[in-house]
């Protein structure tokens, strides 16, 4: 699935595709509530979520919105003001929920697995900004690359 970006003239766009890797094509799926740049698509119990925290309606925190089928893409409730924007990070980490991660004074939530609340996240010793998280085991969270203090380029997290 792809949500919103950027187009050919750097404008964000509220569109939504769906991708079938099998055939190698695309189709119009919806449109997005708002525009939307840098989103995580993302699956959880069964159902399919978008966050993102640079979005038309608000660049200083984490937004997510859940697809509701008939009514399509609903606003799901992320704390106020939460904090977590700016290239952000997201992985999922089996059994817990998806977690959030920000540059932002280390801002960090979890979209729990089991009640789908967001809580407080855990934080990064070392933060490095523009970085991917990825889960490489079930207990284990690599950052990987980015920008931040001294030469490291890969951090580890033992969830």
């Amino acid at each position: 699935m792809v949500v919103g970006g950027l187009d050919i003239t750097l404008t964000q766009k509220d569109w939504v595709y769906r991708v079938d890797l099998d055939t190698k094509q695309i189709c119009y799926h919806s449109t997005f509530p708002t525009t939307i740049k840098e989103a995580h698509v993302f699956e959880l119990n069964n159902e399919l979520y978008v966050c993102s925290s640079t979005t038309g309606i608000s660049t200083a925190h984490l937004n997510c919105w859940k697809w509701e089928g008939a009514s399509g893409w609903v606003s799901f409730p992320t704390p106020t003001a939460n904090g977590v924007k700016t290239f952000i990070q997201s992985v999922y980490v089996p059994n817990v929920g998806m977690w959030f991660q920000s540059i932002n004074a280390g801002k960090s939530l979890i979209l729990s697995e089991s009640t789908t609340t967001f809580g407080p996240g855990l934080h990064w010793t070392l933060e490095r900004g523009r970085s991917c998280s990825v889960m490489l085991t079930d207990t284990k969270v690599a950052q990987i690359g980015g920008d931040g203090p001294g030469p490291i380029a890969v951090s580890f997290f033992p969830y």
